[in-house]
């Protein structure tokens, strides 16, 4: 073999100089990546954090956001924009000059439109990528550009079910295109964005229900303890709307008929109320927000007093608003007050708003009419005593309404002299007994073999004058009446929105007609009773919603807080499903690609779990609640396992002690890789809610686990 020479090593050597060299390159390049992605990684935390932590206001995390985007993009500067369907306003910039600003305070709001990139990415509801804004044509702003001094930017709206809420840019002093990494980066900001604003939204409706609440329990608490005066009633109703509607000033007005009369208010100095004082009474005009309520008959919303020909000039500069609501207050379709609302500056007034003073309205009725009749005569001083208990049980039992049953039908017996009396409510299909002054039928099916099915079915009380009469037209009337010794009754439904959602029932011994004030008076009772009924579930439903969020919050953080290791994740969401959906029994399971993996089990006595964890893994088509989410890509619901024909694991679930079932799938790409699921040791179905609180838990198991994917990979 020859030798090698000396230009042949050298060649060699340099070939393997190059070659190390490359090798470096590689290396740097790599390195770069990996610490680029750690600092996206580290950056989506932060703002996670931030969400967790600022449930009331979105402002930090719009900030955090902007910051993150100038560092990670390497960029100049990055703005937020909001959208409120209609204008486009900067809510959030970082690293902006004072001339800056400026020219942007001159732009915003704008509407969208092609001329600049922010208003094309609400318009396209797509990312927009200008690697020079000084070559593309559509750009008009060219006076920002150079004020900002920018070349290029990026632009990528923030959608809420694929409408465009707001938008994320960043922009860089020289021309050139932004990398994939980073477009990608500011979509996930833009998701997190969205994330915020959801959170915000939804705590805010929640507490602002919660406050409805709270305001009109007062108001059914002062009018229960205010049995012969309105006053009180009115001034805690002009407090509270001056309050919740964040206005300038509340008014109540009485109308006699003739006249509108002044009876309280809430909001004004001193003079400006001597000034309203001096003009009333009046009679109802177009002058007036008032007089229109009465002439109308309607809600009447004025959003600027002078812009509108035919207000009162002189009065709106005198008393310094500009925009008013007006609600009345009716009785039997006749307005008998008017309720008023006024801000200090013009504009739009919210729907909420008006929803708040109808409800307002109706109680001020409510107060008017138990006054009316505590001053009519001694016999009606006696039911508006009754009606003030009841509403003073209303008030302290939000969470249940048993008490009130208990107290309407105490009352009923005392006010209508020794009655049998008798409230049901429907439910599956039936009419249950929910409080009675002895024996009743547990249930029985609402038809038209009973007159209180029948008050039911037409919506509609149902008098009685005979009920050996009526027996021939109802015959359960002599198993529900006669057997009992009663000769006559009068059937009154609970009314929801035009539904009857129950009944109350008085039986007389005696035969003859009841008065028409005492069948009015049931018919208060079952309002009451419906007002009881509807407020209870307000506050459960405020209560479930503030649950929901606090958990879903409360996941986020964990999520925060294990960037590395998925599994505190599904403990927590094992935990709360169970809690929040009543459940039995919950399960967290994963796809390993050929198996389903138990990773998560909550609940499950301990002889059960031996049972229970036998199930796993198993195969994608085993007849499971489990396995059929899986192969089905959506929610399985079985209301009774045992009772499934073709559910394989009885055994399990029978050791398990679970009936209804729910099954939710986590589902990453169109491809399932978990499920979630529930049971109960009882037959039925979940409800709707708890059906979407488990969605909401599965994305964020899906979100968890591409986090801690993500991390790893890196």
């Amino acid at each position: 073999m020859a030798a090698t020479t000396k230009s042949e090593l050298a060649a060699q050597l340099r070939a393997l100089q190059k070659s190390l060299a490359r090798e470096k390159a590689k290396s740097a390049r790599l390195k770069k990546k990996l610490t680029e992605a750690l600092e996206q990684q580290t950056a989506t935390g932060e703002i996670l954090r931030v969400i967790s932590q600022s449930q009331t206001d979105v402002q930090p995390v719009f900030d955090t956001i902007v910051k993150s985007a100038v560092r990670l993009c390497d960029a100049l500067f990055s703005a937020l924009f909001q959208f409120d369907g209609e204008l486009i306003r900067q809510v959030a910039q970082h690293n902006f000059t004072p001339e800056a600003l400026e020219e942007v305070r001159r732009i915003y709001p704008a509407r969208p439109s092609r001329a600049h990139g922010s208003a094309r990415a609400i318009l396209e509801r797509a990312v927009v990528h200008i690697p020079d804004v000084t070559r593309d044509a559509d750009y008009l702003h060219q006076d920002l550009t150079r004020a900002v001094g920018f070349r290029s930017g990026l632009f990528v709206p923030m959608l809420r079910d694929s409408d465009p809420v707001g938008v994320i840019m960043v922009a860089r002093a020289e021309s050139g295109p932004f990398s994939e990494s980073e477009i990608e980066l500011l979509k996930t900001f833009a998701d997190q964005a969205v994330i915020a604003i959801e959170n915000v939204r939804l705590f805010n409706e929640t507490r602002e229900a919660l406050e409805r609440q709270t305001a009109t329990a007062e108001i059914l608490k002062v009018i229960s303890s205010s049995p012969t005066d309105t006053q009180p009633v009115f001034d805690a109703i002009v407090r509270n709307a001056t309050s919740l509607c964040e206005g300038m000033y509340a008014n109540v007005f009485r109308y006699d008929g003739e006249l509108l009369h002044y009876v309280a208010s809430h909001g004004w100095p001193p003079e400006l109320l001597q000034v309203l004082l001096n003009s009333y009474p009046v009679l109802p005009n177009r002058l007036r927000v008032a007089g229109r309520v009465i002439l109308e008959k309607r809600a009447v919303r004025l959003e600027d007093t002078r812009s509108d020909p035919d207000y009162d000039p002189d009065l709106a500069r005198a008393l310094e608003y500009r925009r008013i609501l007006g609600i009345p207050m009716l009785r039997e379709g006749n307005v008998i007050g008017v309720i008023t609302v006024g801000w200090a500056a013009p504009g739009p007034i919210q729907q909420r708003h008006e929803d708040l003073l109808k409800t307002f309205a109706d109680q001020a009725v409510i107060a008017i009419e138990n006054v009316r009749l505590f001053n009519e005569t001694k016999e009606a001083l006696a039911q508006q005593t009754a009606t003030a208990e009841i509403l003073r049980v209303i008030g302290g039992s939000v969470t249940d309404t048993q008490p009130v049953f208990d107290a309407i039908v105490k009352n009923c017996r005392v006010l209508f002299k020794g009655s049998g009396v008798v409230l049901r409510l429907v439910r599956d299909g039936r009419l249950h007994a929910q409080a009675s002054t002895g024996e009743a039928l547990d249930s029985f099916p609402i038809d038209r073999e009973s007159a209180v099915g029948v008050c039911v079915l037409e919506a509609r009380t149902i008098h009685l004058p005979d009920l050996e009469v009526a027996a021939a037209k109802f015959p359960l009337i002599r198993q529900l009446g006669l057997k009992m010794g009663y000769r006559s009754g009068v059937y009154a439904p609970l009314l929801r929105g035009g539904t009857a959602i129950g009944t109350i029932a008085v039986l007389r011994s005696e035969v003859g007609a009841f008065a028409d004030k005492e069948v009015a008076l049931l018919n208060t009772f079952a309002d009451q009773a419906v007002i009881a009924i509807e407020n209870v579930r307000l506050f459960n439903e405020t209560k479930e919603a503030l649950e929901r969020q606090t958990a879903t919050a409360e996941i986020l953080k964990v999520i925060a807080s294990s960037p590395s290791d998925v599994q505190p994740v599904f403990d927590i969401i094992g935990e709360l499903a169970e809690r929040l959906c009543a459940a039995n029994v919950s399960v967290v399971s994963r796809f390993d690609g050929e198996l389903i993996q138990l990773v998560a089990l909550h609940g499950v006595a301990q002889e059960g779990v031996e049972a229970v964890r036998g199930a796993f893994p198993m195969r994608s088509n085993d007849e499971t609640v489990t396995a059929r989410a899986f192969r089905n890509r959506s929610v399985v619901h079985i209301p009774d396992v045992l009772a499934d024909p073709l559910y394989q694991t009885k055994d399990a679930a029978r050791a398990g002690g679970y009936r209804g079932c729910l099954g939710v799938p986590m589902v990453r790409e169109g491809q399932v890789i978990g499920v979630i699921f529930v049971a109960r040791t009882t037959p039925g179905y979940f409800a709707d809610t708890q059906v979407e609180l488990l969605k909401t838990f599965a994305d964020q198991a899906v979100i968890a686990i591409e986090n801690v994917r993500l991390f790893k990979e890196l």
